[in-house]
């Protein structure tokens, strides 16, 4: 019964969207990008019936090994960026990292493209994959250095240097007291 309409305020290039209901969020994704497209490269036009992800999702070649489960998590969490994260994989890196539903091909593409400066910010925050495995994923630390120090281009002393920190703000801070 709530209200489902929403405010957008544009001030010293700050946009802020208010209100609205999880019903309305494409309408109010479009009025934002409205607002914001004169920022844009190529001030591009946008069009609230475009079905950009169901013409992804139908135009991408999906390994044939992934379950049904695995593929609509993948379009979900990846959208348009889909095929380059494809793409980007090593055939060996559909399988899920321990217990989590995240891919290798996930944390190679997290590595490559999602700004990371140190390994607790490709686990903790891009990933999640430190809040989701087992001991924070430390139990995996090799096979996530051998995705992750080449893509970040990480020598092996950086390697060793952020791996220790990575371990020291995980038991002292995320690691559950037993």
């Amino acid at each position: 019964k709530e209200s489902r309409e929403h405010v957008l305020w544009n001030e010293n290039g700050l946009l802020t969207v208010t209100g609205g209901k999880l019903t309305t969020f494409r309408l109010m994704a479009h009025d934002a990008l409205q607002k914001v497209q004169a920022r844009l490269p190529g001030n591009p036009k946008f069009d609230p019936e475009q079905r950009v992800l169901a013409e992804t999702v139908e135009s991408v070649q999906m390994p044939t090994n992934l379950s049904p489960r695995a593929r609509l998590r993948l379009v979900g969490r990846h959208g348009a960026r889909l095929p380059a994260l494809i793409a980007s994989a090593h055939s060996h890196e559909w399988e899920a990292i321990g217990g989590s539903y995240a891919l290798w091909a996930e944390l190679r593409w997290a590595a490559r493209t999602e700004g990371v400066v140190h390994l607790d910010d490709l686990l903790l925050r891009r990933t999640r994959l430190g809040l989701l495995l087992p001991h924070g994923g430390l139990d995996c630390l090799e096979d996530i250095r051998s995705i992750a120090q080449p893509e970040l281009g990480w020598d092996d002393p950086r390697w060793s240097k952020e791996a220790s920190q990575y371990a020291s703000l995980y038991k002292k801070c995320y690691h559950l007291a037993e």
